[in-house]
């Protein structure tokens, strides 16, 4: 017989043989509570609808809607659970360096020429 065959016949038997013990996929975990920035630990329903309310002040926020695309990404639920996991003060993206590096700039352009 093929050993490539034996090897996937064994393969396909051993993933559905222990794919419900919890050994190699298929068991679950269920979350009990989730850990907010007070400490608190709170059920994921319960996490779930303090995340509705700050989603709503989000919203209604004149910044947020006057940025093109937030709510497409549903940035307002990602800005709510910042908030419930980190606190309202947390500044996301703070202390993040971002570099672009454009490698189709050109050095002999004249806004470049003579600068190092």
């Amino acid at each position: 017989m093929n050993n490539r065959l034996v090897f996937g016949s064994a393969v396909i038997f051993l993933t559905v043989a222990l794919g419900g013990c919890g050994v190699g996929g298929g068991g679950s975990r269920t979350v009990k509570c989730i850990t907010v920035h007070d400490g608190d630990c709170v059920t994921p329903e319960a996490f779930v609808e303090s995340g509705a309310e700050l989603v709503d002040g989000y919203r209604s926020d004149v910044d947020f809607q006057n940025q093109w695309g937030l709510d497409h990404i549903k940035a307002d639920v990602a800005y709510s659970n910042l908030a419930l996991l980190e606190g309202e003060d947390a500044a996301p993206g703070a202390g993040v360096t971002i570099g672009f590096i454009d490698t189709a700039s050109t050095w002999t352009t004249t806004p470049s020429r003579g600068r190092p």
